[in-house]
């Protein structure tokens, strides 16, 4: 019995090898959900399907499409799991599960479903590590079969933080049309830095366009991302240059996904502009590819992305059942699970797709786990200056490469150059009209007087540039009985200017709602100003300070003083030196020559005294 075990086995294995041999060469079943009016993934999809087929490659025996759309998570279970059910009933359940949905309530609704029902999902939607809901607690084991790989589109505004970065902006507008989704980039895209910022997608209508750049410079935005494809840039731009929104006071930057595009000067009349655009690998077969397999679809980063990520994961699977290593599935129909537990199953699907070796249609896949996978690719960054509608400067500053994070590279020297497309920051300073503190100059087109050269000497030590403008009335400004101002003070109130010069004077009202600086005139009594005479310095100054004769009268009466104490105390009776037999014992005893009467004097016009004194009545007197 025991020598029947070994050829029995064989036997089953050899069994279970021809059974996956036999279900490879049956073909795939493939299940395909993604975003209603998506073309470029619905193209690249068909253009792969080809190429699996011209090249023998995985066999596609079912390939069922299903579009979602809207945020009702209802309709989309309804459409999903009813396709899905008639797979199963038709006996063609699904190998593998292309989710090319972005992001959403649809697209969440689709990895709950290939979650709970251990459908095999390779997925490209949108979102870092732990972005998508349903996918963020996944065993290791389910992390091998429901994989995510963003696609170019979602790691591409990443290049906004890092040109924020190296130009160390304070502000951003970010613009975008549906060529980009950027609903989830507000949370991480600025993450971080110091950046006030507004993400909105860009208005179609120029009416609209206009009123769209002009709050934004309401707001006190003043640089600028248009993300979108050349059409979108040109009506972004042509609104700004009629807008006048160009020169030192604004910063704009601009991006798109058409591979190797350059910048269309005929928008403006003068503008300068950071571009960026994708640069087409040279292993990228995407261009003979539109021949060969009708990959038409644009823009080529897109399409190149969904044609690798479908023949990859589809060559996968068919390489795992041909090996046998693909397991037996049984399947359940959304209505008939009632379990609260996933299915699990036991599939290496990203070992297998990374073991796929094909020709990359764009750029190559790096797969490494959930958010944190994606089709690596460069962009190329150039500066425009543009004059009278033409390109007065080309600059070409350096390549963005794609990952997470993106790396930015500056070519030699132009890290600078980025710099000086950050917007300065410049005060709008209202004005009144009153000489000689500000006039204006009609031959220099300047205005002049004292203000004028206050605040420009202000310019020189702070380090900021400013535009100057009269009060539209003309006035310093007053409150009504409405409480309403007018004037100057009008202007700084409603925020439509950032400073105030001129004969401005302080008054309480005027405190209440405006801050003055220290007053630097003053109309209060009469001045009469003088040159300040040229004293001249000497090493005896301190004498100075008394007259010549009192002096005479201090040194006289020094010297006579000391004269008679040394007088009194030689001839005394009572002086110390004439009775030293009396003051033998005595501590305080001092013998007064003329010397130390001098010296006596000399120290007793000082705070500490002349220490001890005379011995008789007549010296101390």
């Amino acid at each position: 019995m025991s020598s029947q075990v070994g050829p029995m086995v064989t036997m089953v294995t050899l069994v279970a090898s021809l059974l996956s041999m036999s279900s490879a060469q049956d073909g795939l079943n493939v299940y395909v959900v993604m975003d209603a009016g998506n073309t470029v993934a619905e193209g690249a999809i068909g253009s792969a399907m080809t190429y699996l087929e011209k090249n023998k490659g995985a066999k596609v025996a079912k390939k069922s499409v299903v579009e979602v759309e809207g945020s009702e998570a209802y309709v989309t279970v309804e459409k999903v799991c009813g396709e899905l059910d008639s797979m199963l009933d038709g006996g063609t359940p699904p190998d593998l599960v292309l989710d090319l949905t972005k992001i959403g309530i649809s697209s969440e609704v689709v990895k709950s479903l290939s979650l709970t029902l251990g459908l095999p999902t390779v997925s490209a939607a949108l979102g870092e590590e732990g972005d998508i809901r349903e996918w963020r607690e996944l065993t290791d084991e389910q992390k091998k079969y429901l994989i995510q790989v963003r696609p170019p589109g979602d790691l591409l505004p990443s290049i906004i933080r890092d040109l924020a970065l190296a130009s160390n902006i304070t502000n951003a507008g970010i613009l975008y049309d549906k060529t980009f989704v950027m609903d989830h980039q507000y949370k991480s895209l600025l993450l971080n830095m110091p950046v006030r910022h507004i993400i909105n997608k860009v208005k179609t209508s120029s009416a609209d366009l206009k009123k769209q750049l002009t709050r934004l410079e309401e707001m006190d935005i003043k640089n600028y991302f248009i993300l979108g494809n050349s059409e979108t840039l040109m009506n972004v731009y042509k609104a700004a240059n009629e807008l006048k929104m160009y020169g030192e006071k604004y910063a704009w930057f601009a991006g798109t996904k058409e591979s190797g595009a350059e910048f269309d000067s005929s928008c403006c009349d003068e503008m300068a502009v950071a571009f960026f655009a994708p640069i087409l690998p040279s292993s990228a077969q995407i261009r003979s590819y539109k021949s060969m397999y009708g990959l038409t679809a644009t823009p080529e980063i897109d399409a190149g992305f969904y044609f690798d990520l479908a023949v990859r994961s589809l060559t996968a699977v068919h390489n795992m059942k041909s090996g046998g290593s693909w397991p037996e599935m049984t399947y359940t129909k959304c209505s008939e699970y009632t379990s609260d537990v996933p299915i699990d199953r036991s599939i290496d699907l990203i070992s297998s797709i990374k073991s796929v070796s094909m020709p990359d249609a764009y750029g190559s896949m790096m797969l490494v786990s959930n958010g944190l996978s994606y089709m690596s690719f460069d962009l190329g960054v150039v500066t425009y200056e543009i004059m009278s509608g033409k390109i007065a400067n080309r600059m070409d500053i350096g390549t963005w490469t794609s990952g997470t994070p993106g790396t930015m590279k500056f070519k030699a020297g132009m890290e600078e150059k980025i710099v000086q497309f950050r917007a300065k920051t410049v005060y709008r300073v209202v004005t009144v009209v009153q000489p000689p503190f500000m006039l204006w100059n009609e031959t220099t087109k300047k205005y002049e007087g004292y203000c004028a050269d206050l605040i420009e000497e202000l310019t020189k030590i702070m380090d900021f540039e400013y535009e100057i403008y009269e009060a539209p009335d003309g006035k310093y400004g007053r409150m009504d009985e409405n409480e309403e101002w007018d004037g100057l003070i009008a202007e700084l109130v409603n925020k439509k200017a950032d400073m105030a010069v001129g004969a401005l004077s302080v008054m309480a009202e005027r405190e209440n709602v405006v801050d003055f600086t220290v007053p630097y005139y003053d109309l209060v009594g009469i001045t009469i100003m003088m040159k300040k005479p040229k004293v001249p310095t000497s090493l005896f100054k301190f004498l100075s300070v008394l007259e010549d004769s009192v002096w005479g009268c201090i040194l006289a009466a020094y010297f006579v003083t000391s004269v008679l104490m040394w007088i009194f105390d030689r001839w005394s009776p009572y002086s110390y030196q004439n009775n030293m037999e009396k003051y033998e014992d005595d501590d305080e005893k001092r013998y007064f020559n003329f010397k130390e009467s001098l010296w006596f004097c000399m120290t007793s016009l000082t705070p500490q005294g002349g220490g001890e004194a005379p011995k008789n009545l007549s010296g101390r007197l």
